[in-house]
């Protein structure tokens, strides 16, 4: 679904209609004052129960997509946290630290950028020196 977008590839559907019939909605937005109210309670209450609702960075309503889960009005939620708790929810809840950076090529930029500091740290060239 995309508010703006009228690809003729894909048929336009309205939102209330995507979140009663999608088997998987992966929420994918920067919080800013029109995307915090996009999802409201009844859209999520909508949901079919074998649906799975993914979501990185904020939450429409965190606590209502745990007890829709613990329900068993909604098969699945995953999300990220500071401190994931993997056994602290009950059903279907996947909590994952934030790891959306966390490719193969930013770990190869990181450890080559790592590096450089480090050693230019022992020539005694600090380069990233905040203080």
């Amino acid at each position: 679904w995309s508010k703006h977008s009228r690809d003729d590839r894909f048929t336009f559907t309205d939102l209330k209609t995507v979140m009663s019939t999608c088997d998987v909605l992966v929420m994918a937005l920067e919080r800013n004052n029109e995307t915090v109210t996009l999802l409201s309670d009844d859209l999520l209450r909508s949901m079919k129960s074998s649906a799975i609702f993914i979501r990185t960075g904020f939450s429409p309503n965190h606590q209502l997509l745990l007890d829709l889960v613990k329900n068993e009005l909604l098969y699945g939620y995953g999300f990220e946290e500071d401190l994931p708790a993997f056994n602290a929810y009950e059903g279907n809840i996947w909590s994952t630290p934030h790891l959306g950076w966390l490719t193969d090529e930013s770990i190869r930029k990181n450890a080559v950028m790592w590096t450089e500091a480090i050693i230019k740290a022992a020539r005694g060239e600090f380069v990233n020196q905040v203080n």
